[in-house]
């Protein structure tokens, strides 16, 4: 998500006045290097409910008698940073395009921003046919920094929900014109075994056909995803103070890796 364009750049505008000693006056102001320790993916999880009669879910990494793993390392990242202080105990934080209100409380400062989104889509025939398809989302986007003389440490974390889901006509006429298969991508988290054939056919991606009564009622399908990350950085205050000087550093650093 932001992690990337937390590599472009950074820019952390802040502001100080309140009892404890930061703030323009007391020096966080200036131009700083932030060290970001590679995090190689986030903490990912699924929820899936249906009322399919006869599918299930499969493991993406079930590969029966075989077992597969692997890992990931590389050195942190770097990238510059330029603070500003503004007052009145507010702040703004800009990454890349993207801009995070933020607080200072006790020396601890806190940028976060939450967004939301939501679509509906809905078709249907008069000849009985209907089909709904809906999606939201959600996410928040924290940083803490705290502040000590020429350093700094924080925490980015990052977290999202989703939820996707599916709604369609179980059996439908020729004449509604969709064919035989409906809309709902089913076969992307549902199987089912076939056991008429010979040999019978295990793992089968389900759909939803127009000729077969494969769910109680109308066919539903909803899969949630939550996903959080969570990394430390460090920031070091470097000899540069003013904004020109921030200009030419902006785009410079260090990828993971590199």
């Amino acid at each position: 998500m932001l992690r990337s364009a937390l590599m472009m750049t950074l820019l952390v505008v802040g502001c100080g006045k309140s009892g404890v000693d930061t703030g323009a006056e007391s020096g966080i102001d200036g131009i700083w290097l932030v060290w970001i320790p590679f995090s190689s993916a986030d903490d990912c999880s699924d929820e899936i409910s249906h009322n399919f009669s006869l599918a299930y879910t499969q493991d993406d990494e079930d590969l029966g008698a075989w077992n597969s793993d692997s890992t990931e390392e590389r050195s942190g990242a770097l990238t510059a940073v330029q603070i500003t202080s503004l007052g009145d105990g507010e702040a703004a934080m800009i990454v890349g395009s993207e801009i995070f209100p933020g607080t200072e409380t006790e020396g601890v400062w806190l940028f976060s921003w939450s967004g939301s989104d939501a679509t509906n889509t809905s078709t249907s025939h008069d000849l009985g046919y209907s089909y709904l398809e809906t999606s939201s989302s959600s996410s928040e986007i924290t940083m803490e920094l705290t502040f000590t003389g020429d350093t700094a440490v924080g925490t980015w974390s990052e977290s999202s929900f989703s939820v996707e889901s599916w709604t369609e006509s179980d059996t439908w006429s020729k004449e509604v014109g969709i064919g035989s298969i409906g809309q709902m991508p089913v076969g992307n988290w549902l199987v089912y075994d076939d056991m008429t054939g010979k040999p019978p056919q295990i793992g089968v991606p389900q759909n939803n056909q127009s000729s077969l009564t494969e769910c109680t009622g109308d066919c539903f399908l909803e899969v949630s995803t939550t996903c959080t990350s969570s990394f430390e950085v460090e920031v070091s205050r470097t000899g540069f103070e003013d904004a020109e000087a921030y200009e030419h550093l902006s785009g410079a650093g260090q990828n993971y890796g590199s």
